[in-house]
């Protein structure tokens, strides 16, 4: 009887187990450590991933139900969490740079910038020579230079500004030029200039005027 009882308990025992594994994230190899994907889908092509305490977009197949993390990306941070997308475009980081990826997990603008702004109306702000911030008031660094792109990653306002104020919906852009450039502009003549500011439209065709 004690025999048959603890057989059944056995059994059972099995059964949860079993199911409780099925409920588990899917665990996948990407290089060899383990990458948990997270059950909440971003989208029909993307799941995320973690991975040595950081995020992943992780491409995922829903007709073969396969996910590809040799392809993943890692998340830009945000003060939320993972970086969501605005546009069809997100923000993730290579090699310490910045990029954008569509909703399929494909690279649209390489991770060559130090800083990507949220991509709005089809433009953000990009630099170089910045920290990774969630907004663009990092104008400190020596060298630092700011400029915007359009959600092609082709440039509309060149990448060579100081200090940029940026109002994606009016297509207008207010840019302080290179303050060393001024420095130099004026050794001659023993003063220093207040550094100029200027107003750049940027028209729907992509070009821009001054």
């Amino acid at each position: 009887m004690f025999r048959s009882s603890l057989v059944h308990f056995i059994f059972f025992l099995m059964i949860v187990l079993a199911h409780s594994c099925a409920l588990r994230p899917e665990i996948t190899k990407k290089n060899g450590p383990e990458m948990s994907i997270e059950d909440d889908e971003i989208n029909q092509n993307l799941r995320l991933g973690f991975k040595f305490s950081k995020w992943f977009y992780v491409p995922y197949n829903s007709s073969l139900k396969q996910y590809n993390t040799e392809l993943a990306k890692e998340c830009f941070m945000t003060d939320f969490g993972p970086d969501h997308f605005s546009e069809g475009l997100a923000r993730f980081i290579e090699n310490d740079k910045m990029g954008l990826i569509n909703e399929l997990g494909k690279v649209v603008v390489s991770a060559q910038y130090d800083y990507i702004s949220q991509v709005e109306n089809h433009l953000a702000v990009v630099c170089v020579g910045c920290q990774k911030k969630s907004s663009i008031s990092n104008s400190q660094a020596i060298d630092v230079k700011w400029g915007v792109i359009d959600s092609n990653g082709k440039i509309v306002v060149p990448i060579a500004y100081r200090e940029i104020d940026f109002d994606p919906w009016a297509n207008k852009v207010s840019v302080r030029s290179d303050r060393s450039q001024i420095k130099k502009k004026n050794k001659k003549k023993g003063r220093r200039k207040k550094l100029p500011s200027k107003n750049i439209l940027i028209k729907q065709e992509s070009s821009i005027s001054e």
